[in-house]
């Protein structure tokens, strides 16, 4: 009987699991209309607009970029006066921090 039980356990279980299949399917909420060529590197509300912007590493980890949130969600554009580049050094992580206060 006990075995009977996991059975019918497992059974159910897994008929939940494929009744809901989208939690494993490509029908997935839109993140970014804009296309992100690069590494994701961290999130932080740069210009405290409070929308999350994006800073992310390209050119094979020797440039940063910073995409910003609009309020056109989930809209990220690239903010032109944010970008560094680096010929002789890779870039192997971003941490973004508040100095100001």
């Amino acid at each position: 009987m006990n075995l009977f039980r996991k059975s019918l356990f497992l059974l159910l279980s897994l008929l939940i699991v494929i009744n809901h299949h989208s939690c494993f399917g490509a029908d997935k909420q839109i993140l970014f209309d804009t296309h992100i060529n690069g590494l994701i590197a961290a999130f932080n509300d740069f210009d405290s607009d409070r929308f999350t912007d994006i800073f992310i590493i390209t050119d094979n980890g020797h440039s940063m970029k910073l995409l910003k949130s609009q309020e056109d969600e989930p809209d990220l554009q690239q903010w032109d006066q944010i970008k560094c580049s680096f010929e002789n050094e890779k870039i192997t992580g971003i941490i973004p921090a508040d100095f100001s206060g």
